[in-house]
């Protein structure tokens, strides 16, 4: 690792170690029965609204529940007897030692592959040790709870990238910059092909990361945001599509899966990887139709596609761990 990067790691690292430790003194204070929302410090700022909209969301229905960054598994500290562990990110943390007593779920946000050999490979398999470890699995949105059940996994239910009000101040309107943006890394050889056509015929704005403000920012600089796949089977990027809506952004995808909430002409507009140049090119020139839609799917995003009611569930589904446990 470069100088540069290594000073601006530590920039971005030592708050978190901060928090890190502030957590685990609360949680050696914490009733019986808290819940640890655990998330790797690489996802941390990416999905910061929504684990602390998870955490709102615990407490809100009597619950205590600490957030834990953290660099490795061990680092959430003591783990007691009714404690209940929810994981983000499971491919970024280690296999672990079960404490008795204690209820461990994790949240998958990855594709599935089409053949079940594939959960052997790639991310499948670097955390397959931390989930087969785990009581509980949710999927991160409801068509991969599908692609779960039909690959013969057992998925405890669905903890979507929903609204909570802590994407309240990500609403501020700004004049657009650019014709089209993309949140997200260029990886695989369909994304980088589609998005290098895109970028010979349109002002674009592309960033690897941004969170926070800036991410705000970022997602209002642009007239549509796209949201395209790693390969050439449909996928959903919950994220993105979260960050989007929440932001009043007009979205322009792939086709997406089967089973997701979010409908084509109504929340968001879907085109074709050969269709996508042409899609652009109608929608930039349809300004109104464009403020329809982003208008529909935010209003959508915001009220009926709430993280309150999943939280619920999900409580449900760990109390009645807790007591087959």
């Amino acid at each position: 690792m470069g100088i540069r990067k290594a000073a601006q790691r530590h920039w971005i690292e030592t708050p978190l170690y901060l928090e890190a430790s502030r957590a685990r003194r609360r949680a050696r204070r914490a009733p019986t029965g808290a819940y640890r929302i655990v998330i790797p410090f690489r996802t941390y700022k990416v999905y910061r609204e929504h684990v602390l909209g998870v955490v709102d969301a615990l407490e809100a229905v009597g619950r205590t529940a600490i957030l834990h960054p953290v660099k490795t598994f061990e680092e959430v500290g003591v783990l007691r007897p009714g404690d209940r562990v929810l994981a983000f990110a499971p491919y970024r943390l280690e296999p672990f030692e079960r404490v008795d007593g204690v209820v461990y779920a994790a949240v998958n946000s990855e594709q599935y592959p089409d053949d079940p050999a594939g959960l052997a490979e790639g991310l499948h398999a670097r955390g397959a040790g931390f989930l087969g470890a785990c009581d509980l699995v949710f999927e991160c949105h409801e068509a991969l709870f599908a692609k779960a059940q039909a690959l013969g996994l057992d998925p405890a239910g669905v903890l979507p990238f929903a609204w909570s009000p802590r994407w309240n101040w990500n609403a501020e309107p700004t004049a657009p910059r650019y014709d089209v943006a993309f949140l997200g890394r260029f990886v695989g050889d369909h994304r980088r092909e589609l998005w290098s056509e895109i970028r010979d015929r349109f002002d674009v704005n592309p960033a690897n990361e941004a969170w926070g403000r800036g991410r705000a920012r970022f997602l209002r600089s642009a007239k549509i945001q796209l949201s395209f796949s790693q390969t050439e089977q449909a996928q959903l990027a919950g994220h993105r599509f979260a960050m989007a809506l929440a932001n009043k952004c007009f979205v322009v995808s792939e086709p997406l899966p089967a089973g997701v909430p979010f409908k084509p002409g109504q929340h968001h507009v879907e085109a074709s990887a050969t269709g996508m140049v042409a899609t652009i090119e109608r929608y930039l020139a349809a300004d109104d139709e464009r403020r329809r839609i982003a208008e529909t799917g935010h209003r959508f995003f915001a009220t009926e596609y709430r993280l309150a009611p999943f939280v619920q569930r999900l409580v449900t589904r760990m109390e009645i761990a807790a007591e087959d446990a």
